[in-house]
């Protein structure tokens, strides 16, 4: 009777109920007869619920079955994706380290170059100082070689004038083409 009236029973059928099913089907009345009836036929749709809902769950059931099959896929790539990435994180930071070693050692050599390298900076501004001496030394010899090199005017004594016997003589001395 508890079954029943959890599935829908009337409660005017439950008192009823219990007196029907102690007599014998045969010894049974009319209202006995219909509340057994009444009772058998809400059992009948209270199992045939169950049993479309069982229906409906196998269903259900397939398609969580297939759900989890589909995340089941899901996971093994993501566990597939997350093993890759730790892989190049990994790859990277060796990459990483590698190069602030790289660059640890060029700051080093750097720092170690640098007394030289202001050494040298000072020669080669002493250089360029003399260098500069040096070449004004060549511009004022090559003036000097350019003016040395103008020829100068021919300067001519003085003549004095000659007298008729020593123009005859300067003239008969003379070559004659």
């Amino acid at each position: 009777v508890e079954m029943l009236k959890r599935i829908g029973l009337d409660a005017s059928l439950e008192g009823g109920l219990p007196v029907a099913l102690k007599a014998k089907p045969s010894e049974r009345g009319p209202f006995a007869e219909k509340v057994v009836a009444y009772s058998e036929g809400l059992l009948t749709k209270h199992v045939a619920a169950v049993e479309a809902k069982l229906g409906g769950m196998e269903v259900e059931a397939g398609n969580r079955g297939k759900a989890v099959e589909d995340a089941e896929v899901t996971l093994a790539a993501s566990v597939q994706a997350k093993e890759h990435a730790q892989e190049s994180l990994a790859a990277a930071g060796a990459e990483l380290a590698q190069k602030e070693k790289e660059l640890a050692a060029a700051k080093k050599a750097e720092k170690a170059l640098e007394p030289s390298s202001k050494k040298l900076g000072a020669t080669l501004e002493e250089a360029k100082e003399k260098l500069e001496a040096i070449q004004a030394l060549a511009a004022k010899f090559q003036l000097l070689c350019e003016k040395e090199a103008e020829p100068a005017e021919p300067v001519l004594p003085a003549m004095e004038p000659m007298g008729s016997d020593e123009a005859q003589t300067a003239a008969e001395s003379a070559p004659q083409s």
